[in-house]
């Protein structure tokens, strides 16, 4: 890995961190959905990197993959237990962090679980430490609190343009894991928590706000190959919320060019995941840049 890459890494976990510590002064409950993810995307702007994907809001029982659509008419509710994801990206090299805050004092100590889960787990990345190990930590960490790790959410490797690589950092004892920790390599390490009483496991729903993309070949509707040569040329493969694109179409033809890049599977969509049992969720994330000789929080 270059100083130059290791350079855009360390400057994208840079503007991601100030601006996760920022939000915890700017969330706060009736505030829009809406306004919390145009403001975290416009702070990554004004740092000089790119959002690396749509800010994430997810509240109480959502755990991951819920992003404002346009006119999103949704507030924080009162109590309410909110994960705040977010990422950027310089040049295509992605950091990636995620806080939770917590309304409710009932729920204070499991946002505290996983921030200790995430400590303890990120003291043991080191090259040639198993994954496994990792996920052992986080989940007695997590139980030593009265709570219950989620077990198929799991941390990931990042490279350029790709947020999440198909490694799996699992977040409970996995011994069937022989994944290892590499050198000249970037991790995100994120354990979510959820109530002992919980089924500790998310489902999608078919609800779907974020998108990336897959294929290049669209049908020959003027609309679509313009929408489709927009998301190429501003995100490539990192995902995208389709509120970024009401600038290239007018709503109407935006609505049926979108329309047709999913029929065709040209654009993926991530489903909203919940807690099998509607049960809150908390979640803590840094991204780790491993070198030979170094762990690097860059977040």
């Amino acid at each position: 890995m270059s100083p130059e890459i290791v350079e855009c890494y360390i400057k994208a976990g840079q503007v991601i961190a100030n601006i996760r510590e920022r939000v915890r002064g700017i969330v706060e409950e009736g505030m829009p959905l809406l306004s919390l993810c145009e403001k975290v995307e416009t702070l990554i702007d004004q740092g000089g990197c790119r959002p690396a994907f749509p800010c994430n809001v997810d509240i109480n029982e959502i755990a991951a993959h819920y992003t404002s659509p346009p006119d999103d008419p949704k507030v924080i509710p009162s109590e309410a237990v909110v994960k705040i994801d977010l990422g950027a990206h310089l040049d295509g090299y992605v950091a990636d962090t995620a806080l939770t805050v917590s309304f409710d004092p009932l729920y204070e100590v499991m946002v505290q679980a996983v921030e200790e889960a995430l400590e303890k787990a990120i003291e043991l990345v080191r090259p040639g430490a198993k994954f496994n190990d990792v996920g052992s930590t986080i989940e007695r960490k997590i139980k030593a609190y009265g709570f219950y790790p989620v077990r198929n959410l799991c941390g990931h490797l990042t490279t350029r343009f790709i947020v999440h690589v198909p490694v799996s950092i699992p977040n409970v004892a996995s011994p069937f894991e022989t994944g290892k920790f590499a050198p000249d390599n970037v991790y995100a390490i994120e354990p979510f928590a959820t109530t002992a009483d919980a089924a500790g496991e998310v489902v999608s729903l078919k609800e779907a706000y974020i998108y990336h993309l897959i294929k290049l070949k669209p049908p020959k509707a003027a609309g679509v190959q313009k929408l489709l040569r927009t998301i190429k040329e501003r995100y490539w493969t990192l995902p995208f919320a389709k509120r970024w694109l009401l600038d290239i179409l007018p709503s109407e033809k935006l609505d049926r060019a979108f329309a047709t890049l999913l029929s065709h599977k040209i654009i993926q969509p991530y489903p909203v995941l919940i807690e099998k049992t509607a049960r809150p969720v908390a979640q803590a994330e840094h991204t780790i840049l491993l070198t030979k000789n170094d762990a690097m929080i860059i977040t």
